[in-house]
């Protein structure tokens, strides 16, 4: 079985210790253990990228190949300010494959398909078409949301298949995260840079828009509001309605985002230098992770359930 990168080496190696090149600093939120790995031995699940529900059970494999191939110019294409399709598509690109094929997108994407579900069996049990509860059972509960509510009954989501739903969207995703506003957060501090992880999209909400924070170097990061009419049209790969702005960021403002980066991390984050306040920046944001937050609604006559992905309250580590 392949030994796959859910975040590619060849993106990491742009975080990677000066002037070796081949070592990042990392610290786990897990236990806060700091050590320097290769971009070669971290970030990596056997078969992560192989689904049994396509024929081709290694076709994200093909569109992750070209997205790493164009990944180089397409930094080279940022820093000197000459972006083409080829670069935004290698960056909306690697954004849609982590967001769909890494433990966390996996994670993500499953608590997403059962939370549906879950809300589905509701419906269908209050419009009657499901059978009574099985006399043993019913000392738990007189309906199937009941049982469940207890842990009565268990609804398992295949993680594998809810990421095959996002694997036979990714063009679709790419097309959303490339036709979109992208504001470049380019650091005016060399001394004050950007951290990334194994997680590295960061889901901000507000009144307006929601938007996607991705680091794409130590000294940039780009800011991702997508066109919300994206959604209803065909993929568009010549990223029509994209639109790029470059903003100089503070040294203040990299350090208010490096703690959204580590808040949304799923357990590794990554520094491109050894700093004697690493370990500790991570402790104090450590316990928050990227999930789905999902609420009923009120509905006549049938039922709804809104999501979204957001960073939340993880654990007590």
């Amino acid at each position: 079985m392949a030994n796959d990168h859910y975040i590619p080496q060849v993106y990491l190696r742009s975080f990677c210790l000066q002037p070796s090149g081949n070592l990042l600093v990392c610290v786990r939120k897990s236990n806060l253990n700091e050590f320097t790995p290769s971009p070669a031995s971290v970030c990596a699940v056997n078969a992560g990228n192989t689904n049994p529900y396509f024929q081709n059970d290694r076709v994200v494999e093909e569109f992750l190949c070209l997205v790493e191939n164009a990944l180089p110019n397409a930094l080279h294409a940022i820093r000197t300010r000459k972006l083409d399709n080829s670069a935004i598509f290698a960056v909306a690109g690697l954004m849609s494959t982590i967001y769909i094929c890494s433990p966390a997108g996996v994670r993500i994407a499953t608590e997403w398909v059962t939370n549906a579900h879950r809300t589905a069996i509701s419906a269908v049990e209050d419009f009657g078409y499901l059978p009574p509860i099985p006399a043993g059972l019913q000392q738990f509960g007189g309906s199937i949301k009941d049982l469940l509510e207890v842990g009565a009954v268990e609804l398992n989501v295949d993680s594998k298949y809810a990421q095959s739903i996002g694997i036979s969207q990714i063009l679709k995703q790419t097309s959303i995260f490339g036709n979109a506003k992208w504001e470049f957060l380019v650091s005016n501090d060399a001394q004050t840079t950007f951290l990334t992880s194994d997680f590295p999209l960061i889901a901000e909400h507000n009144t307006k828009s929601m938007n996607w924070t991705f680091p794409l170097s130590p000294e940039i990061a780009l800011k991702v509001t997508p066109n919300l009419q994206m959604k209803k049209l065909d993929p568009d790969l010549n990223f029509s309605f994209n639109e790029t702005v470059f903003t100089k960021y503070s040294a203040a403002k990299v350090r208010a985002l490096n703690k959204f980066i580590v808040m949304a991390a799923e357990d590794f984050v990554f520094s491109s230098s050894k700093e004697t306040w690493l370990s500790n920046f991570v402790r104090k944001n450590r316990n928050f992770r990227t999930g789905v937050k999902h609420w009923p609604l009120e509905l006549d006559e049938t039922y709804g359930l809104a999501q979204r992905v957001q960073i939340i309250p993880h654990g007590n580590w």
